[in-house]
């Protein structure tokens, strides 16, 4: 796969469209927060040490990052001499953005032949195939003949600390001889580690420089960098002894951490600061890698890969790997550190082996060495094998490990903690032993601790307890003890601990406490035995549960009758002990809603009623006491929802309520016509709902004009004025009540917080009243000129109109304005702005505040709001 190219310098022509540093040309489709990043991440700063003029001496720096705007990226930067203005400083910065499963290594590519220093005038590049690197394996073994291994150990352990985020490694070299020290790391250390590792071969300011890695010319003064960096100098003498011999048996040895201080000691003598500390697995996996050599990790890598899980990290979790792939070789003997942390690690890497690698390496770690590990280690191999689908590696370890406890028990040691058996026939003679126990079998029952002690021991061996004993266990002795304490005392530890982790003797214990007397058996449950129980979901304890929901009573009415029918519905199939017969019934809604639920109770209980429920003949006798009264004011549509839910589900109504359904239906869909009507089709339509309304329940009756008259006040007044003036009494009326509600709510009279005032009804209800007939200035005050402009002599009906008309103002609208605020009256004069009756409004209710004592209407907004 080719890897797209950028070339970025200070040049004329580029992608930017002007003079300056720029990207020249770049591979098109390249993320512009790669190139971003790659801007910052390749400046460069000439030596001060050389003259800016003599380019050819100026270092090279090959630079990379595993991650540059989320990509890896490989850059070559050389100093290019004048910018094209003149200016010295100029650099090229070649770059490739490489490809994440790309075999050639970065620092390989050294030298590489298709780099370039020039730019171009044609801005798109095409993408680079990578040919295989010039500082290969083969090339950087020889470079590395003559090196001290001290060195490369210690830089080893340092860029392993560095990539992990500890201080970077700082190398006092040349740009080359930097590039091999580099290239001689990435083909020591594992495949994934060496690609996570950037670096630079050369920098000009090493603490702007974030990489790994970077050189700094011979003769750069570092001595402000000393505890910021790791520093090495690897062209200073070593005077160390060299390094000891190895024979083929221990070509794959490893070192432990007696082996680590003189590798300390000797890297003292020759680097300009303290290397990391490192642990004994990472300074003996050092020493193996710097024996197999540049040349020998491949092997070593692809023996140990097979056996990692993706998500190692630094070489101390690749240690494992490498003792791993020597043991299953098998040609030479393991040293006792291998075999150490084989079996350290594979009790963790059987989850990622295959099954087959995971059993290999089990016998072969028991065939090498079966008596040294710990009964711990021992313990989880056996894990290990029964992971691993391996029977006969589980059989001989549990001999193992019951030889050792006999062994130690015969020689007067403590019984130790069961072992988890795989054997069936053991598992059910200690199970069997386990229920005997609980139920006597020495003569006496055991006490809570006593069980406690025993299922811990039953649960760490996997011994299958036996349930029925469990059971009698819980519903004999258990439930006995509970229910002679008082209901509000806390179990003791033992006793919580086998209703929490055993759910047959919760269920035993449930079927025990079942004889108890109603009241008792629910104070039980609200106490703290019952909370152990809470949020159990066996179906036996399903009854405590339930309960416990209803003495507890939270604030959430229609939760807790969702939880207490769904708990019933699901443990309804075993049978549990005085479980009742139906998920719905009008026991539990008393108990949720209490003794005087309204309208909205029915529509929260049935909106949970599906085709599964169980429901009880007495929730419609419960649905039927509440709909058979007047809803209070702003639950009518709540009782039509209601009403409708009952007649969809059918349910059972007592005989003086079953027409109610049959009833409403013909009113509410005349009413859910009216509320859709406008204009004249609306009167006609009050006209009908009116005769239909003649012989109907009172309930019917007030829910239906409740609702239309909340519609009928939007209507225009002339409109509304023609159909008050002949209605029946009972929709004018109704009409009022309405009027009242809208504009002067009981809420405002007690001083509670209300909408707005809504200041356009009042001003159609006053014309309303106008139009009706009603004289103003009869009331007290002396009529207004023009007060009858507009409106025909008499009403719309004659004397019974007018009449209607004085009712509407003296006996709803005047005292309504009694309740105004000063703001709010102001904003109903504001909307008689617009309209010729605005001073026949005024002059009205400024007589009849006058008539009660209010001191007049603009006497009052002075004093400020003031509440009736």
């Amino acid at each position: 796969m080719s890897s797209p190219q950028l070339y970025y310098t200070s040049c004329e022509r580029g992608l930017s469209g002007c003079t300056g540093y720029q990207f020249n040309a770049a591979t098109p489709g390249v993320d512009t927060r790669v190139l971003r990043e790659v801007e910052r991440f390749t400046v460069y700063e000439p030596p001060r040490a050389l003259p800016p003029d003599e380019v050819h001496r100026h270092p090279i720096n090959l630079c990379y990052s595993p991650d540059l705007g989320g990509a890896p990226v490989l850059s070559r930067v050389v100093s290019s001499g004048d910018d094209p203005s003149g200016r010295p400083g100029n650099y090229f910065a070649h770059s490739l953005v490489l490809d994440e499963g790309s075999e050639t290594l970065p620092a390989e590519l050294w030298g590489a032949s298709f780099w370039t220093d020039r730019p171009v005038t044609d801005p798109r590049l095409p993408g680079i195939t990578l040919p295989p690197g010039p500082l290969d394996r083969r090339r950087t073994s020889a470079w590395l003949r003559d090196r001290a291994e001290e060195t490369i150990r210690g830089l080893l352990v340092s860029v392993d600390a560095a990539i992990e985020g500890g201080a970077p490694v700082l190398l006092i070299a040349d740009d080359e001889a930097t590039a091999h020290w580099v290239a001689a790391l990435s083909h020591l250390l594992p495949p994934p580690l060496a690609r996570r590792m950037s670096f630079a071969t050369y920098s000009g300011n090493p603490e702007e420089t974030l990489v790994h890695v970077m050189g700094v010319p011979p003769g750069t003064d570092t001595r402000g960098l000393r505890g910021r960096f790791v520093v090495f100098d690897p062209g200073r003498p070593v005077p160390i002894a060299p390094p000891p011999v190895h024979t083929a048996s221990s070509a794959h040895r490893s070192f432990t951490g007696a082996e680590s201080a003189p590798l300390h000691e000797a890297l003292d003598t020759f680097e300009e600061g303290p290397i990391p500390e490192a642990c004994p697995e990472t300074l003996a996996l050092v020493s193996l890698l710097v024996h197999a050599g540049v040349e020998g990790t491949p092997a070593l890598w692809a023996a140990s890969l097979p056996y990692s899980s993706g998500r190692e990290g630094p070489l101390s979790e690749w240690r494992p790997l490498s003792a791993a792939a020597f043991l299953a070789d098998g040609s030479f003997p393991a040293a006792d550190p291998d075999l150490r942390a084989v079996r350290a690690w594979l009790p963790d890497a059987v989850a990622w082996l295959a099954p087959g690698q995971s059993r290999h390496l089990l016998h072969r770690l028991l065939d090498a060495d079966p008596d040294t590990p710990h009964d711990d280690d021992l313990a989880r191999l056996r894990e290990v094998a029964h992971r691993a689908g391996d029977p006969e590696a589980t059989e001989r370890l549990e001999g193992l490990i019951l030889r050792r406890a006999l062994d130690g028990i015969a020689a007067g040691a403590s019984a130790p903690a069961m072992v988890p058996m795989r054997s069936a026939w053991a598992k059910e003679e200690a199970g069997a032993r386990i229920g005997a126990l609980l139920e006597g079998g020495l003569g006496i029952v055991p006490t809570p601790d006593r069980a406690v002690e025993l299922l811990r021991w039953a649960g760490s061996g996997g011994v299958p307890l036996p349930r029925s004993a469990l059971e009698r266990y819980g519903a004999g002795p258990i439930a006995h003890r509970i229910s002679a304490s008082p209901p509000e005392a806390e179990p003791d530890r033992y006793l919580t601990e086998l209703l929490a982790a055993h759910s047959p003797i919760r269920r035993g214990v449930a079927h025990g406490l079942a004889v108890l007397p109603r009241r008792n058996l629910a104070r039980l449950a609200a106490g703290p035995t019952g909370a152990l129980m809470a949020k159990d979901r066996e179906p036996a304890t399903a009854l405590l549960r339930e309960l416990r929901m209803l003495e507890l009573r939270e604030d959430d009415p229609p939760g807790l009758l969702r939880a207490v029918m769904d708990s019933r519905r699901e443990a309804r199939p075993w049978a549990p002990p005085r479980l009742a017969d139906h998920d719905l019934d009008r026991e539990l809604l008393l108990r949720v809603w209490g003794p005087t639920p309204g309208p909205e109770t029915v529509t929260a209980a049935l909106s949970l009623v599906d085709g599964r429920t169980r429901i009880a003949p007495d929730v419609g006798d419960w649905c039927a006491r509440i709909l058979a009264r007047v809803p209070p004011r702003g639950l009518e549509e709540e009782w039509h929802h209601a009403l409708t839910l009952v007649g969809r589900l059918m349910l059972r109504l007592p005989e003086s309520c079953r027409g109610l359904v049959e009833e409403w239906a013909p009113v509410g869909a005349k009413v859910a016509a009216l509320r859709r009507a406008h204009g004249e089709e609306g009167a006609r339509l009050l006209v009908s709902l009116a005769a239909l309304l003649r012989g109907c329940r009172p309930v019917v009756e007030t829910v239906a004009l409740r609702r239309v008259c909340d519609r009928v006040l939007d209507w225009d007044h002339r409109l509304c004025a023609r159909v008050m003036a002949d209605c029946p009494s009972k929709v004018f009326d109704s009409y009022c009540e309405e009027v009242e509600e809208r504009l002067s709510p009981i809420e405002r009279a007690h001083g509670r917080s209300v909408p707005p005032l809504e200041a356009d009804l009042a001003v159609r209800v006053f014309l309303t009243a106008l139009r009706l007939g009603a004289e103003p200035g009869t009331s007290g005050e002396p009529g207004v000129k023009g007060a009858r402009a507009g409106r025909p002599r008499g009403g719309e009906g004659g004397e019974r109109s007018a009449e209607r008309g004085r009712t509407l103002l003296d006996e709803v609208m005047g005292p309504s304005t009694l309740t105004w605020s000063r703001r709010e009256a102001a904003s109903v004069r504001k909307a008689f702005d617009r309209l010729p009756e605005g001073q026949v409004f005024e002059s009205w209710a400024r007589g009849f505040r006058d008539r009660h004592g209010q001191g007049g209407l603009f006497g009052r907004f002075r004093k400020g709001a003031r509440r009736a």
